[in-house]
């Protein structure tokens, strides 16, 4: 469903220009991509810019401002190319792939399924009863400012249902055709593995009694004693109840007894949620460098991995540090917490060492061999399958991979009207924020 609030100015505005825009799409139907007897028009090629036009014209990008003629004379970057420039380009890869995937569609004999036809029919049926109040003629009107009328919206769908469709019949919908040969040359050439000794430079705040010592909760949030210390009692010699009710327990030098073991400490939080936090003094930093100094120039051996585990068992302070047994699986676009280790993983060779400071401590990381099919390792799923899909959540990429590579020979002889080319813009289409 689209915002009613825009569908009547929408509407009116679309009644005023219908008699205009009757002619000038049937005027500008003219192809601009050729590939034998497929072919791509104008008229969609502006229809794939006013998208494009409309989610660079959002709040996620660069809002109103991409609305402005001065925009896109902009220069996007030093070689001098505009913003224009630079985004027609996109679009125009963005077409010869689906017009070369269209092409191979009906090249193989492919059909679209009737369900996928009526699908489409039906979604575009919604768009002209609810907001174009059921008349042909308005929506037409409408989709002129995209450079399209109906039947031209349905041939763009049904061009990118043959994308679609395309790729499935080559590579299956979550990628399950794709020759087991791919995965692995994919994870060796996109993946690396390492470990690291964690150090910590900072500590996270936690509640404190009167004392200025961590109070240790039970899971129903009452306060955790260690129950074989002493009972806290007042001059009368009665016992000394918490605000729960429960009897406190001390150590002989009055302190509140708290069971470490059991209960857990309580995080301090700031007023936007944000776990609170204090960096190590200045005499501690010192203390926790010469300590990982210490562990680089006298235990680390590079090459070594079998006592590289040991030092990570024996020294590291990160949290569940044996959630990951055989360690990160990372890409270079890897969302890990420290860029600075992503960054240098990469550029390590296997078995090297490198001492790495971030803003959450000092990472002693030796970079490890990829194993054999490490993907599929159960020991590693946290890394490769997505919780949406069940499947591994490199697929799309490489399916996406595949399928460029695929299609490129065909790209390659795709036709261009230059001039047909060079007379669009993205100045001269509106945004497109629906269709």
């Amino acid at each position: 469903m689209k915002k009613y609030a825009t569908r009547a100015a929408a509407l009116c505005l679309a009644v005023l220009t219908l008699l205009f825009s009757a002619v000038s799409c049937g005027n500008r139907q003219k192809t601009l991509l050729t590939l034998e007897k497929t072919k791509l028009s104008v008229n969609l090629f502006e229809f794939f810019m006013s998208r494009t036009k409309g989610t660079l014209s959002s709040s996620y990008y660069f809002g109103e401002a991409a609305t402005d003629d001065d925009f896109w004379d902009g220069f996007v970057s030093m070689d001098g190319k505009t913003y224009d420039e630079f985004y027609k380009e996109s679009v125009l890869s963005a077409a010869k792939h689906h017009l070369a995937a269209a092409h191979v569609f009906d090249e193989l004999g492919l059909k679209l399924p009737k369900e996928k036809l009526d699908e489409i029919d039906e979604e575009i049926a919604e768009y002209i009863e609810y907001d174009a109040d059921g008349s042909k003629s308005a929506f037409n009107a409408m989709l002129s400012a995209y450079g399209i009328n109906v039947k031209m919206l349905r041939e763009a769908y049904v061009m990118e249902a043959k994308t679609e469709y395309l790729s499935e019949h080559l590579y299956g919908a979550a990628g399950e055709k794709i020759a087991d040969s791919a995965i692995e040359e994919y994870y060796g050439e996109t993946y690396a593995r390492f470990k690291q000794i964690f150090l910590y430079t900072y500590r996270t705040l936690y509640e404190k009694d009167a004392d200025g010592n961590a109070i240790y909760y039970t899971e129903n949030n009452r306060i955790a004693y260690d129950k074989s210390k002493i009972q806290k009692k007042d001059a009368e010699n009665n016992f000394i109840l918490d605000k729960n009710g429960d009897v406190i327990y001390v150590n002989e030098d009055g302190t509140v007894a708290y069971d470490k073991q059991n209960g857990k400490r309580a995080t301090v939080y700031d007023a936007n949620g944000n776990a609170m936090q204090e960096k190590y003094s200045a005499d501690e930093m010192i203390e926790t460098i010469d300590f990982a100094t210490s562990i680089v120039e006298e235990k680390v051996k590079e090459g070594n991995y079998v006592l590289f585990d040991t030092l990570v068992a024996d020294y590291s302070e990160e949290k569940g540090k044996d959630t990951y047994p055989n360690g990160y699986y990372i890409t270079r676009t890897s969302d890990y917490s420290s860029g600075e280790v992503v960054k240098a993983v990469f550029e390590m060779e296997a078995g090297e060492v490198r001492t790495i400071h971030s803003d959450y401590g000092i990472h002693i990381v030796m970079r490890y061999e990829l194993d054999e099919r490490g993907y599929a390792n159960e020991d590693n799923e946290a890394f490769f399958i997505s919780k949406d899909t069940g499947t591994y959540v490199f697929l799309p990429k490489l399916k996406e991979s595949l399928f460029t590579s695929y299609l490129a020979p065909y790209v390659e002889r795709i036709e261009v009207n230059e001039s047909l080319y060079e007379a669009v813009s993205m100045k001269k289409i509106d945004p497109n924020f629906d269709y």
